[in-house]
């Protein structure tokens, strides 16, 4: 049984909480919280499928905290919830594994929180059939190849192939940057399965740096990480633009400064917030009055090196699995302004500078050659972003 086993009963332990197994001849002392286990198995867990422990553990807790303990009539207490404020009784569940309170939970995802598990619950409650058909087809597709006739399977297989919804992706890069690293992450996470003969794929939550971040979400290489439990360090020029990151993402560390390979006081040209233009290169800027015909603000700004911010500011031990890097043609004076042997991230994905239109300039531009002396080599390029990976041995 679940509260028998030893990984749950070290929970508890390491959490000073003392497990009841019930008295003797009584079986009503767990019977709420094996009601609590069923229904979180009948009405969650055995209706999805979780990519990564983190998406699981996001998954649940949404339930637990917004629909358990706020929405659901428990017969217990005279079909209320257990949250004080909707005139029910003043309890929280704790499943050792689990424990949190209204009090932790972020305020920006509030809504997106309620209307993802209340959509949830909804189509669960109206077709329990289809999605029970759905979970089983996913559980014994073999099984079923073998069991079906092959022109029910070509059927069944055309119909899941008309439902959209089944196969869209998310992604929230500029040119979909995000969903490459996905993939590359993905696939590195299966060769490592399979050169170790692990029994399962290992999914972690990892860390990433972000140069010229913009915004917390739009056009962002991390946001997709960052809400399946990554952290990192968030780093932008713009005065006033690290204002919503800390709202939206409190989990990174967001810093207002500007990243050069010298240090001291830089000319920063801006047309705003938020600005994709926006840019420390004298170069750039006066191409964009050009072309747009409105003139940039210049400000004096403090510049540091990549190198000394991540000193004082990435966590001791804590490796970087990819470095986001768009400032706007001053990127390789970026590049220049890390300690490559210190601080190696897996990926480094970065815009290319101006000129670099061709897979010829590219090839001949001194970014390649520069990341080629540090051991990096290109993977993917979606233009006009290089994605940078370290050579094998690093």
């Amino acid at each position: 049984m679940q509260y028998a086993s030893v990984l749950y009963r070290q929970r508890l332990a390491q959490a000073g909480v003392v497990p009841s197994i019930s008295r003797h001849g009584n079986c009503s002392d767990n019977a709420a919280m094996e009601s609590f286990w069923s229904s979180l198995k009948r009405e969650l867990v055995h209706r999805c499928q979780f990519v990564t422990r983190a998406d699981a553990r996001a998954t649940i807790f949404e339930w637990i905290e917004i629909f358990y303990n706020r929405e659901r009539l428990h017969s217990a207490l005279g079909f209320k919830s257990p949250h004080p404020g909707s005139g029910g009784h003043s309890y929280r569940v704790s499943t050792g594994t689990f424990s949190w309170s209204s009090d932790t939970l972020p305020e920006k995802n509030w809504l997106e929180i309620k209307l993802s598990v209340t959509l949830r619950r909804r189509f669960w409650n109206l077709s329990p059939t289809f999605m029970d058909l759905l979970w089983l087809l996913m559980k014994w597709n073999q099984r079923l190849k073998q069991l079906l006739p092959a022109g029910l399977i070509h059927w069944i297989r055309n119909l899941l192939e008309s439902l959209e919804f089944l196969w869209r992706r998310k992604y929230f890069g500029q040119f979909g940057e995000d969903a490459v690293v996905q993939n590359i992450f993905r696939e590195r996470a299966w060769r490592e399965a399979a050169a170790s003969n692990a029994a399962k794929i290992q999914q972690r939550p990892g860390f990433y740096v972000d140069v010229g971040a913009f915004a917390p979400i739009q056009h962002s290489n991390t946001w997709w990480f960052y809400r399946r439990g990554w952290k990192g360090i968030n780093i932008d020029a713009t005065p006033g633009s690290m204002k919503i990151f800390r709202h939206i993402r409190p989990r990174d560390t967001n810093l207002e400064m500007a990243v050069s390979d010298r240090e001291g006081e830089i000319t920063y040209y801006t047309w705003g917030i938020p600005n994709v233009m926006n840019t420390m290169s004298k170069e750039r800027a006066e191409d964009v009055t050009r072309r747009g015909g409105q003139p940039s603000k210049e400000f004096k700004i403090q510049a540091r090196t990549l190198e000394h911010i991540l000193d004082e500011h990435l966590p001791a031990g804590q490796a970087i699995d990819f470095i986001s890097l768009d400032v706007e043609n001053h990127n390789l004076e970026v590049l220049r302004s890390n300690n490559w042997q210190k601080y190696r991230p897996y990926l480094v994905i970065v815009e290319a500078d101006d000129g670099c239109e061709t897979f010829e300039t590219v090839a001949a531009s001194e970014m390649m050659a520069f990341m080629k002396s540090h051991r990096y080599q290109v993977c993917s390029w979606i233009k006009p972003t290089l994605i940078f990976e370290a050579q094998a041995g690093d």
